[in-house]
C-alpha cells in the first residue's frame, strides 16, 4: 500500500542523498563513492554498474591475444589487481548517480517499511516463476537486516524445489508474516524501526533520529497490525514524530492489540498453491517475456576479468579472480551445514560466545551455559524471547547494545528459521 506521504518522504531522502554524494560535481568516480558512508543498497547498485561498465568497455583487451599464456597464476593475480584499479576509476555522471540513488532509496525504504509486498513485486512483477538460485541471489542483495527478508532467505536455503512459482512464494510470505507478527510482534517491529532509523542515518548525519507517525502507522498497516495503526493515528496529532524509545514505550503500553492478517491462512506448513488451468493460461498470456531491470541490480555479476575472453583457461585457475562479492556470502550456507539442525550451540561461534560471557554475564561462564541451556529448551520463539528479555532486564542491560542485538539475532535464527515453517 503506497501512500502520498511515503512518496514525498522518499523524494526528500533522494534529494538529500544526491546533494551529499555529488556535492555540486557533474561526475564522480566509483573510488570516491566507495569512500563515503552510504546505504548498502546504493553501494551494491553502483558496484554492479561499475562491473557492467568494465565488462562492456573491456579495457583489458590484451587478454584476447593468443600470444600470451593467461593461465599462469602470477599473471592472473596481476590482472585481478589491475581490474580492481580500473573499477576504482569508473566514472559516473551526475544523472547516473541520481538514478542509482532514486532506485536505492525507494528500494531501501520500501524493503524496510513494507517488505512482503516489495519482495513479491521485485521477484514476480515480470515473471510467474523464478529459479531458486535467482530468488536466493536477489533476496541476499535485498538483505539489509530486515527480519522478514532474513526469514525468506533461511527458508529458501533449504527449499528442495528448483522452480519457485509466484503463488507458492506468496503463500510462503504470508505464512512467514503470520509467524513474525501474529503473537507478539513487539520485538520484531522495534528491530525494524531501528533499521529504518539506521537507513536514515546512512543517508545523512544530519537526519533526525525520529520518524513521522504516518510512517509508523503505515508500517503497522502493512503488517496486518491494524489495532496498533489505529492507536498510533489517534496519538499522531499530539505527537507527530517518534524516536526509538517512544515506539518501545508505545508497544509496551499496547500489548493487548490484536493481529489481523490480510489472509485467513495461519498454517506453518508451506504447500504448493495451484491456480486453475484457465487462470494460469490467462496469466501466462499477460506475462511479458523479459528480464526485470531489477535483476541487473541484484543478480550477481560474474567477477572474472572477462568470461568471454577467458574461455580457454581452466576453471579451477579462475578462482583467484573471484575476489569481489556483491552480497553477504555468510548467508549462503553449504549443504552439509544447511542440513544440520539449528541450535544455539551451533549458531554462536567462539568469538560471540566470549563476547556474551564477558559483556552480558560479567565473565561468569557457568551462568552463561545455564542460561543457554534454558533457552535451548524453550518450545518456541516467543517463550525463548521472553526468557531472554527477562534476563537482560534483571541484569540491567540495554536492549539496544551491540551484545543484546547480536544475541537477539542469534535467537531469531534459532527459532524463526528453516524447518520451522
Amino acid at each position: 500500500m503506497e501512500n502520498d506521504f511515503w512518496t514525498s518522504e522518499k523524494i526528500y531522502l533522494t534529494g538529500a542523498l544526491g546533494k551529499r554524494v555529488l556535492s555540486g560535481k557533474d561526475k564522480v568516480s566509483w573510488g570516491y563513492v566507495k569512500s563515503l558512508e552510504l546505504p548498502e543498497i546504493l553501494r551494491s547498485t553502483l558496484l554492479n554498474q561499475a562491473k557492467m561498465i568494465f565488462k562492456t568497455e573491456k579495457p583489458l583487451r590484451i587478454i584476447q591475444s593468443s600470444r600470451f599464456d593467461f593461465s599462469l597464476p602470477i599473471l592472473k593475480a596481476e590482472l585481478a589487481t589491475l581490474r580492481e584499479i580500473f573499477l576504482e576509476t569508473v566514472i559516473f555522471t551526475a544523472e547516473e548517480i541520481n538514478n542509482a540513488i532514486q532506485f536505492s532509496v525507494n528500494l531501501g525504504f520500501d524493503i524496510l517499511t513494507r517488505p512482503q509486498s516489495t519482495c513479491l513485486a521485485i521477484l514476480y512483477d515480470t515473471s510467474l516463476e523464478r529459479t531458486r538460485e535467482d530468488v536466493q541471489s536477489i533476496l541476499s542483495g535485498l538483505s539489509i537486516g530486515a527480519p522478514f527478508v532474513k526469514s525468506l532467505i533461511e527458508y529458501f536455503e533449504s527449499h528442495d524445489k528448483n522452480i519457485i512459482k509466484k503463488a507458492h512464494f506468496k503463500q510462503i510470505s504470508e505464512d512467514i508474516q503470520s509467524v513474525l507478527y501474529g503473537e507478539n510482534p513487539h520485538d520484531i517491529f522495534l528491530e525494524e524501526i531501528k533499521l529504518l532509523l539506521d537507513f536514515y542515518k546512512d543517508i545523512g548525519d544530519d537526519m533526525e533520529e525520529n520518524l513521522s507517525a504516518e510512517i509508523i502507522q503505515g508500517m503497522f498497516t502493512e503488517r496486518g497490525l491494524d489495532s496498533y495503526a489505529v492507536r498510533i493515528q489517534q496519538k499522531s496529532i499530539e505527537k507527530p514524530f517518534w524516536n526509538l524509545d517512544d515506539v518501545h514505550n508505545f508497544l509496551s503500553l499496547n500489548e493487548d492489540a490484536e493481529y489481523f492478517p490480510d489472509t485467513e491462512t495461519t498454517r506453518l506448513t508451506i504447500v504448493e498453491s495451484e491456480a486453475t488451468a484457465e487462470e494460469e493460461i490467462e496469466e501466462i498470456e499477460q506475462e511479458k517475456e523479459r528480464t526485470s531491470p531489477l535483476d541487473d541490480e541484484f543478480l550477481p555479476i560474474n567477477d572474472d576479468i572477462d568470461s568471454d575472453d577467458l574461455e580457454n583457461i581452466v576453471d579451477d585457475d579462475l578462482d583467484e579472480l573471484e575476489d569481489i562479492s556483491d552480497f553477504d556470502e555468510s548467508l549462503l550456507i553449504p549443504d552439509e551445514v544447511a542440513e544440520a539442525p539449528h541450535t544455539l550451540y551451533t549458531l554462536i561461534d567462539e568469538s560471540a560466545r566470549e563476547m556474551f560471557i564477558r559483556n552480558i554475564f560479567q565473565g561468569n561462564e557457568q551462568e552463561y551455559e545455564e542460561f543457554i541451556s534454558r533457552l535451548e529448551s524453550q518450545e518456541n520463539w516467543h517463550k525463548a524471547k521472553q526468557l531472554m528479555d527477562d534476563e537482560f532486564i534483571n541484569r540491567g542491560i540495554s536492549f539496544f547494545s551491540k551484545e543484546t542485538i547480536k544475541f537477539g539475532d542469534v535467537l531469531f535464527k534459532r527459532y524463526i528459521s528453516r524447518g520451522k515453517y
